[in-house]
């Protein structure tokens, strides 16, 4: 088993958990009272620096191109090639693949768990809900069976554990984020009626855990599951030409990841590796006690600040508080990135008090002059935004303007028109009456 390495601003501490494959020494953990668990630097951070690399708990494929579709193994992630892969002897799902015989064997006790389950329910979930749905309760199903494999690891050590106290990793989840309050009262009710009908501990899924915990645990995972794509989230500024992160191909929840909190003017960019793992890497240099903030959703997509804004209060439940005296933070993510997931300033989910389930000391903020620096520059690309918000949105009024003059002088010809061809038919009607007067007199 392996540990979570939460780091404080005091002394690197290590609680149960699970373990990162890197984690940058001057990356630490802290609690602010309001946001809640956040990710920031004692020390300073070049640009291009790898902060953190963080393998999955669980992890689904949700391309729906077929070549894409990701190994089944949680310890591989690797594309499967068509012509080595392999499929579930009991043809439970075709999403379910090995890259080869060994990823397979590997594989036995975490797929065991939930083949059952996705012979019976898969088709039923997409056929009556959607495939969004399927996809979120399968990832709860993944979160299980790791689960599951560590509790079947545990029981073959055996007594050999019975002096030591555990490393079980589920408490990395169990430290995630998230609640009922968190989220509509339709939302947790339709989640409520799905985990009653499809979750609940049985003998194709016997997890052993009641309603009310699979119904949290839910609200957990769909608060900090992050989309993966083949190109980075979160280059700030956005390229020119902008580029963006391309097609998702997979969904996975990060325990140590899903700490960092967004921005709109984010420092790291991430991406997940060949394995699945997710990386997280300064797009810029970092100031000692700076808060590091990721992208939320792809930046390309929402070019503005007020765009930006509105997608986070209509996809994230975010409030917006405007905190002119901080960097531009973002409490913990309350929506999953599975299926997209920003602006600036500070930012509270409704319904979360950012300090629940903080699992390290606080780690106030110090007056710094890289502070005062990094302050500057973020004051200094603000104004620039706002500049550019105000030029778009005065070339989009002399857009419209110069629109309504040409439909105004379309229509003033067109008056014109009519008038000289009302003109013609006065003179035309005048030639037949004198002309008819003319007859008369003869």
């Amino acid at each position: 088993m392996s540990n979570l390495v939460y780091i404080t601003t005091e002394t690197n501490q290590i609680v149960d958990g699970i373990q990162p494959d890197w984690i940058h020494p001057h990356l630490i953990q802290s609690t602010d009272p309001t946001k809640g668990r956040q990710f920031r630097v004692s020390g300073p951070i070049p640009k291009g620096a790898c902060l953190l690399v963080d393998r999955p708990y669980a992890i689904i494929p949700v391309d729906e191109d077929p070549d894409n579709i990701i190994c089944s193994n949680p310890a591989c992630n690797r594309p499967a090639r068509n012509s080595e892969r392999i499929s579930c002897p009991k043809a439970c799902l075709s999403d379910v693949i090995w890259c080869s015989n060994t990823c397979q064997v590997a594989d036995q006790v975490r797929h065991g768990f939930e083949c059952t389950w996705l012979k019976r329910y898969a088709g039923p979930i997409r056929a009556k809900w959607s495939e969004y749905d399927f996809g979120m309760l399968w990832v709860i199903v993944r979160l299980l069976a790791r689960r599951h494999v560590q509790l079947h690891e545990l029981s073959i050590v055996g007594d050999h554990m019975s002096t030591e106290k555990p490393n079980h990793d589920w408490e990395g989840i169990d430290s995630l984020c998230g609640s009922s309050d968190t989220w509509s009262h339709d939302k947790v009710r339709s989640w409520s009626t799905l985990v009653k009908k499809y979750l609940q501990s049985s003998s194709a899924l016997p997890h052993g855990m009641g309603v009310d915990r699979v119904l949290h645990l839910i609200c957990q995972e769909e608060a900090n599951s992050f989309g993966l794509y083949p190109r980075e989230t979160g280059h700030f500024p956005v390229p020119n030409p902008p580029i963006d992160r391309g097609e998702q191909f997979a969904a996975a929840v990060y325990p140590t990841a899903a700490i960092a909190n967004h921005s709109c003017f984010p420092n790291i960019i991430h991406k997940a590796d060949e394995k699945g793992r997710m990386v997280f890497t300064a797009s810029r240099d970092i100031f000692p006690d700076e808060e590091c903030c990721i992208s939320y959703f792809d930046l390309t997509k929402y070019k503005d600040l007020s765009s930006r804004r509105d997608h986070l209060r209509r996809s994230f439940l975010f409030s917006w508080r405007p905190n002119l005296d901080t960097m531009p933070y973002i409490s913990q993510r309350t929506v999953s990135d599975r299926k997209e997931a920003t602006g600036n300033g500070s930012a509270i989910p409704n319904g979360v008090q950012g300090s629940e389930n903080a699992r390290s000391n606080v780690a106030p903020r110090p007056n710094s002059p890289h502070v005062s620096e990094a302050m500057r520059q973020f004051n200094a690309r603000e104004k620039a935004m706002a500049w550019t918000e105000k030029i778009d949105r005065l070339k989009a009024k002399l857009h419209k303007m110069k629109a309504l003059i040409e439909e105004s002088n379309e229509r003033l010809g067109n008056l014109e028109q009519r008038c000289d061809d009302m003109e013609q038919r006065m003179v035309d009607r005048q030639l037949i009456d004198h002309s008819g007067s003319q007859k008369l007199k003869r």
